[in-house]
């Protein structure tokens, strides 16, 4: 029925499609006669609604048609639906003003701009490639058309371009309301802006009759919340070497004014990449609690963390003109009683690292655990650890039950994180301290070095493992880490005998363990006490998310400023104990490297 209304009506008030289909039909069919046919009656609808097979079979309409064609042409019906009559389609007269289009197009060409001079230069290639696309056109030859490097006259209409552009997208109704001599919206009106000859929107002032320019005594009024702003900020803060607030906005304001700029221009310089590396400080986690290995009382040296310090010049002899030698040492730290042990050696190498530790385990029994950097020496002797302890296990059944329950677990901290081992780092610190004034510049030979070290080692475990507790009635108060190796500080006088007190008063090995007891108890009740506050790094760090960009310190340059740091994009975080991530992986155009916390540095997002 739509259909045969369409055709019944005169093309000129269809809409344009419509309206040629029905010119092409009456050209062809110029005598064609339309009629109706009702729904019941259509054979079309059989299939397009869908019948089963053997229904089709049976249906006389889909084989014979409507029952009217069987008749004479005089009875068939010659009704015709009724159809509203259409009222004329005119035609729409819009007009779209290029002004506007093109505005809104610049616009957005602002705002995907990331600097000023990006923005003009963009401007400037556009209407040079119209230019010379008229000139191609045109015929004219090529030494006719703009183009080399931009001429300052290009850059001045590109950058005004941009200004009125912006004016007109954020301040065109004020400018309306100024052309017509009414006052515009209260955010500019103590600005008493005006609308000069050439459509630019200035400000008015106070500064008519001073002697100075007339851009300074009326500089273009630039919106605050356009991109354009922001752009200008940056500009004159490049432009001025990185200045401060002040000084960019001092230049900023000999043409351009922008309302309330001082929180703009902040957010904006806070985010220079360059100025923020010169300020910014690694972030720092808050501290965590102590492992578990430093408040659970255990055999001395059963969790030991280790550090090498050097190197040393020592004499091979006696000898006026003796040959001089670098030397070293390891430090070994008890992580629960802060004992030390002290182990010379003559090279940082695998080896001499491996000897270095039979030496250790044999006075002092084998560890569970060893504690370390990220040394290429440790590195070394954990793979050789590693390849010894499969070669006794492929070779010997009762080497391989000894392995399986004595095994050293070898732990790594991340490069970089000397406060991850600060136990042996401030025990490396001491020894130090009481080697440079025993020695001084002095020359001493291998045996005098191990001498004054293994010396220095008995002083450091008869350091007080707390502050002196001001009542001296108990004879445990001073609690050193000597306690647990020999029951008593390395530097006190020997004890009294005690063989000729009779064994049912107290046998000795009760004594002992009476001792170790003690001190246990004593190290429990004080010395736990003594940790339990956070001396430093009390506040939590900004959350990182995988993703940020952060910069880190360099590969091989620890002590380098920040504002040397590469940047990276944060890849993994490794959430510690208490769900704060104190390690993480970063992604790096030449591969992934592993920082802790506190030697990143978050870059602020744009």
């Amino acid at each position: 029925a739509c259909t045969l209304a369409w055709i019944n009506t005169p093309p000129y008030k269809l809409k344009t499609f419509v309206s040629n289909r029905v010119v092409q039909i009456n050209e062809n069919c110029p005598s064609a006669v339309w009629r109706h046919v009702s729904g019941s009656e259509n054979p079309a609808d059989s299939a397009s609604r869908g019948l089963y097979p053997s229904e089709f079979l049976e249906d006389k309409l889909w084989w014979h048609g409507p029952s009217f064609l069987l008749m004479p042409l005089e009875e068939w019906p010659a009704s015709v639906p009724h159809t509203r009559p259409l009222e004329e389609v005119k035609p729409e007269v819009s007009s779209s003003m290029l002004a506007d289009l093109g505005t809104n197009r610049f616009i957005v060409l602002i705002d995907r701009s990331s600097s000023f001079l990006k923005a003009v230069r963009c401007c400037v290639y556009m209407v040079r490639f119209l230019f010379n696309l008229k000139m191609k056109v045109l015929k004219h030859p090529r030494s006719s058309w703009l183009l080399g490097p931009i001429q300052s006259s290009e850059f001045k209409e590109s950058r005004l371009f941009l200004i009125e552009v912006t004016q007109n997208h954020y301040l065109g109704e004020d400018m309306k309301l100024l052309q017509k001599q009414r006052s515009p919206s209260k955010s500019i009106v103590a600005l008493s802006p005006f609308v000069d000859t050439l459509g630019y929107l200035r400000v008015g002032g106070r500064l008519a009759n001073a002697p100075i320019s007339y851009q300074a005594k009326h500089p273009f009024l630039i919106p605050r919340n356009s991109h354009l702003a922001s752009l200008l900020c940056d500009y004159f803060h490049r432009y001025s070497g990185h200045g401060g607030p002040r000084l960019v906005l001092s230049l900023l304001h000999r043409e351009y004014w922008i309302p309330s700029p001082r929180s703009l221009l902040r957010s904006r310089l806070f985010r220079c990449l360059k100025c923020y590396k010169f300020q910014a400080k690694p972030l720092q986690p808050k501290m965590a609690d102590l492992p578990s290995n430093r408040v659970t009382p255990g055999r001395p040296f059963l969790e030991t963390g280790v550090d090498l310090a050097g190197p040393f010049q020592v004499k091979m002899s006696t000898l006026r003109n003796a040959k001089v030698q670098k030397s070293y040492f390891a430090l070994f730290v008890c992580m629960t009683t802060k004992a030390v042990h002290i182990e010379v050696l003559t090279s940082l190498s695998s080896d001499a690292f491996l000897a270095c530790l039979d030496r250790f385990v044999a006075r002092r029994g084998l560890p569970i655990k060893i504690i370390s950097d990220q040394g290429r020496n440790f590195r070394g002797a954990a793979r050789e650890i590693t390849e010894i302890s499969t070669f006794l296990k492929n070779n010997s059944p009762d080497v391989n039950h000894y392995l399986a329950r004595r095994d050293i677990a070898w732990i790594f901290h991340p490069p970089y994180a000397p406060n991850f081992g600060g136990l042996w780092e401030r025990g490396i610190g001491s020894v130090k301290f009481h080697l440079s004034r025993v020695v001084g510049n002095q020359t001493l030979t291998l045996e005098e070095f191990m001498t004054v070290l293994v010396r220095i080692e008995a002083i450091l475990n008869s350091r007080p493992l707390y502050d002196l507790s001001p009542s001296t009635a108990d004879s445990f108060d001073v609690l050193t880490p000597g306690h647990f190796l020999i029951q008593a500080p390395l530097l006190a006088r020997p004890e009294v005998d005690l063989s000729h007190i009779p064994s049912n008063r107290l046998s000795r090995w009760q004594l002992l363990r009476h001792l170790v007891q003690s001190f246990w108890n004593l190290w429990l009740r004080e010395y736990l006490q003594t940790q339990i506050q956070r001396p430093k790094w009390t506040k939590p760090a900004p959350d990182l998310q995988v993703g940020d960009l952060v910069l880190y310190s360099p590969r091989g340059e620890p002590n380098a400023p920040v504002s040397e740091w590469p940047l990276g994009r944060v890849a993994w975080l490794g959430p510690g104990s208490d769900g704060t991530s104190r390690v993480l992986k970063i992604h790096t155009p030449s591969g992934s490297v592993t920082r802790p916390t506190n030697r990143v540095v978050l870059v602020p997002s744009q």
